[in-house]
């Protein structure tokens, strides 16, 4: 005879010490039970032939049984460590034997279980430190997204004042050499009327010289610093 199939029912985690691997790292210990409900279903059909020896108990002399079979369950995980259970199974059994006073025969079960750990897996310190430990690491990985941010904004200020201060000091060296370019006009003026010695005109000279110099190099270093800040704003904001 077909045996009907047992009610599906969620069982407990097996008791001792296990390995198992969460967020790329291997643990030992109760692996944390899964907190999303879990919906299980199953469809059966069997068909058996028996050749009879004698067909005073069946009434044939060839047994033909049909057994169609179903089941349904959820079952849903606690904090608590308890696990919950419903099934629903079904079975329908059809025969050619005459004998048979119920044909066919169908049976369904409903059954609810109820696992409570008691003592390891018990508790929802234990069951959710993989949710504490997953908040905690996404808490570190905001604070140094915000860390690389901050140290990434002051660097560009950083570039920015560098960028004023190269700007203003091409402002004095262009003011410093306009001074010695007048300079160099009124020594040119003093020798011509004999209140001054020739050697302040070619010692002017030689300072505007210098001056333009140091103009070119402060325009440089302006240059350099402008591309230096959009190079580095331009990586930003990528």
């Amino acid at each position: 005879m077909f045996a009907p199939p047992a009610s599906v029912t969620g069982a407990a985690p097996s008791a001792g010490l296990q390995t198992y691997v969460t967020a790329g790292a291997t643990q030992i210990g109760n692996a944390p039970p899964s907190f999303d409900p879990m919906l299980t279903g199953a469809l059966g059909l069997a068909h058996n032939t028996t050749p009879q020896a004698s067909s005073f108990t069946t009434g044939t002399s060839a047994l033909i049984q049909r057994l169609e079979t179903s089941s349904l369950g959820v079952q849903q995980n606690l904090v608590s460590g308890t696990l919950v259970s419903l099934g629903l199974t079904n079975s329908n059994v059809n025969t050619n034997s005459t004998r048979a006073q119920i044909n066919p025969a169908t049976n369904s079960s409903l059954s609810l279980s109820v696992t409570q750990h008691l003592l390891q897996g018990f508790g929802p310190a234990l069951n959710t430190r993989q949710i504490r430990i997953a908040k905690n690491d996404r808490e570190v990985s905001d604070l140094v997204f915000k860390a690389q941010v901050i140290t990434t904004v002051s660097a560009i200020e950083d570039l920015y004042w560098d960028l004023v201060s190269y700007n203003e000091n091409v402002r004095v060296q262009r003011d410093a050499l306009a001074a010695t370019e007048r300079l160099l006009e009124d020594n040119k003026k003093q020798v011509e009327v004999g209140t001054l010695a020739p050697i302040e005109v070619v010692r002017a000279e030689a300072e505007i010289a210098a001056g333009q110099q140091a103009v070119t190099v402060a325009e440089t270093q302006l240059l350099q610093q402008e591309m230096i800040l959009r190079t580095r704003s331009a990586g930003l904001v990528c």
